[in-house]
């Protein structure tokens, strides 16, 4: 039998289809449209968490646009981390070998019994940063990781200018969109011991 060649199916380019941008366009704004949504829900599990916790103003004269909850810290509470980005406080240290040499969130809980939890909201009234805020002194030996961790600001429960083992909160903010450690406010250097 004679095997016939077959023909060769010419290739034609694809012509450009203009809807590809807009495609993108729609995309990025699904995107969004998800994280807003995604940021909403978040803040309402937040609300619907905080619901249960003593609502305080630990400071004499409070930070602006900020609301504040205290968290009590023992043996019940202990792994109830649910509060979104608490990893930031506990978890965080367990690949740093050095956190064990150097005071720590666990440590300082531990030592005054609570943390607070913070909102901060814009001038919209949208939440901007969750805020965590572990008790200390105003001297570097209480600044939970020496700063390593985020927790770089320190503000104190009286108003007036800190001195050496004032106490107070060491802060760290976490952006609400993103999840990320951020600095709005100002680093504290603690005086040494």
């Amino acid at each position: 039998e004679e095997i016939k060649p077959q023909k060769k199916e010419e290739i034609k380019p694809e012509k450009k289809d203009k809807s590809k941008k807009h495609d993108k366009n729609q995309f990025s704004k699904r995107t969004e449209i998800h994280y807003k949504k995604y940021h909403k829900m978040v803040y309402k599990y937040v609300k619907d968490i905080l619901k249960y916790h003593e609502k305080v103003e630990p400071f004499e004269k409070n930070i602006e646009g900020y609301k504040w909850w205290k968290m009590n810290y023992d043996r019940q509470s202990i792994y109830r981390g649910f509060l979104p980005f608490f990893g930031y406080i506990l978890s965080i240290y367990a690949n740093n070998p050095y956190v064990y040499y150097m005071n720590n969130c666990y440590n300082l809980m531990n030592k005054y019994g609570h943390y607070i939890f913070g909102v901060a909201y814009d001038k919209d009234m949208e939440v901007k940063y969750y805020v965590y805020g572990v008790p200390g002194r105003y001297v570097a030996t209480d600044q939970p990781c020496q700063g390593m961790t985020g927790f770089i600001s320190w503000y104190p429960l009286e108003d007036r200018e800190p001195e050496k083992g004032d106490y107070g909160y060491w802060l760290l903010h976490i952006d609400s969109k993103t999840g990320n450690a951020v600095f709005p406010m100002k680093p504290t250097v603690p005086p040494m011991n």
